[in-house]
C-alpha cells in the first residue's frame, strides 16, 4: 500500500473513531427498551398536526402510550435557512432548521420534550425532528427517552402526517 493510501485510511479511521466517540459521549446510542428496563417502551405510531400563527403547531396521537393531543411552540428566532438545498430533490421553497417545545396530553399525565428539525418548505414539504424529553407530570413524571419525528406537508403546506418511533422510559 502507498504512503498516501494509508494516510488517508488512517485518517479515516481517526474520524471515524472521534465521530462514534462524541456519538456515544453525547447520549445518542441508547439501549433497546429490553435493555433499558421494564418501564421503557419502545414508540412507533402516527401523529397529524395543523400549523397555526407565528410557529406553533395542534395535533393528535391516535395510538400507544402518547395518545392524545399535541401541542408544538417553536421558537421564531431559530429558524434558519439553509442555504445551498433549494434545487432537487429539495424543494424549490428552501429548507430551514428549527427549535421548539412540544407538549404531549394524555389520559395518563403529559410529556414536554424539546426539539430541533429540519424542513422543506412548501407543498409537500418533507421534514425531520430529534426531541429528547425534558420533564413529565402523573406517570411521565420523571420520564426520559427521546423522539424521532419523520413528517410530510399537504398541499397546503399547513399540515402534517408524522411517523414517530423512539423509546420512551417511565420511573417507578
Amino acid at each position: 500500500m502507498g504512503r498516501k493510501k494509508l494516510i488517508i485510511g488512517i485518517t479515516g479511521s481517526l474520524v471515524a473513531l472521534a465521530l462514534f466517540s462524541v456519538i456515544v459521549t453525547s447520549g445518542l446510542v441508547r439501549p433497546s427498551p429490553a435493555e433499558a428496563g421494564d418501564n421503557c417502551y419502545k414508540i412507533i405510531t402516527t401523529q397529524s398536526a395543523s400549523l397555526l400563527p407565528p410557529f406553533n403547531t395542534e395535533g393528535e396521537v391516535k395510538s400507544g402510550i402518547l395518545k392524545g393531543s399535541t401541542n408544538f411552540t417553536g421558537d421564531e428566532s431559530s429558524i434558519t435557512p439553509i442555504s445551498d438545498l433549494t434545487t432537487p430533490p429539495f424543494s424549490s421553497g428552501g429548507v430551514v432548521s428549527y427549535t421548539g417545545e412540544l407538549l404531549f396530553t394524555t389520559r395518563k399525565g403529559t410529556l414536554t420534550t424539546q426539539g430541533v428539525g429540519v424542513f422543506e418548505l412548501g407543498p409537500f414539504g418533507r421534514g425531520n425532528q430529534f426531541d429528547r424529553v425534558i420533564e413529565g407530570t402523573g406517570e411521565f413524571d420523571g420520564a426520559t427517552g427521546f423522539l424521532y419525528f419523520d413528517f410530510e406537508a399537504d398541499e397546503s403546506g399547513n399540515n402534517f402526517a408524522s411517523t414517530v418511533t423512539g423509546t420512551i422510559c417511565i420511573s417507578d
